[in-house]
């Protein structure tokens, strides 16, 4: 996402389920959306899907700990996410352990880079973006934007 060039440019770009949230510095998030721009013509669109910081401030929705079962195609495991932060980096740290039926332990782990709205929109502008849709529900309501997702629609300026 950082350096990639493909020396066209398209009607749209998505950066859906996350992605975004690997660029973990201001350095790899500035780089990243020098990529969208360098991709876009004036009037292209940029589709964001990424956590919300602001889930996490008190009045916020965030949970520290998840469980989630996965039963697909005669695999089960039971994941069990616990949820840390490195608040100077801004980056939320997912450590995972999996039960599996056969009573197996894997454990993994990732960091994830933390936006908020305000922020967020100062990258885009920067980059060329102006903000035309930001949203913490699916359903795009209308909200004090505390939810756990953010979906942005960003319209490339030229």
């Amino acid at each position: 996402m950082r350096s990639i060039r493909l020396g066209q440019t398209f009607d749209a770009v998505l950066c859906m389920g996350s992605a975004l949230m690997y660029a973990l510095t201001n350095t790899d998030l500035r780089a990243t959306f020098q990529t969208f721009s360098s991709h876009s013509h004036r009037g292209s669109l940029l589709f964001l899907d990424v956590n919300n910081a602001a889930a996490c401030l008190p009045g916020g929705v965030f949970k520290r700990e998840l469980i989630n079962e996965v039963n697909a195609g005669g695999f089960r495991a039971v994941a069990t996410m616990l949820f840390d932060f490195d608040y100077r980096r801004q980056v939320m740290i997912r450590r995972r352990t999996w039960k599996l039926d056969d009573g197996e332990t894997i454990e993994d782990f990732c960091e994830y880079r933390l936006l908020f709205p305000a922020e967020l929109e100062a990258f885009l502008d920067d980059a060329g973006f102006e903000v035309v849709g930001m949203y913490d529900n699916q359903q795009l309501l209308d909200t004090p934007l505390n939810g756990p997702r953010l979906y942005v629609t960003a319209m490339f300026r030229g």
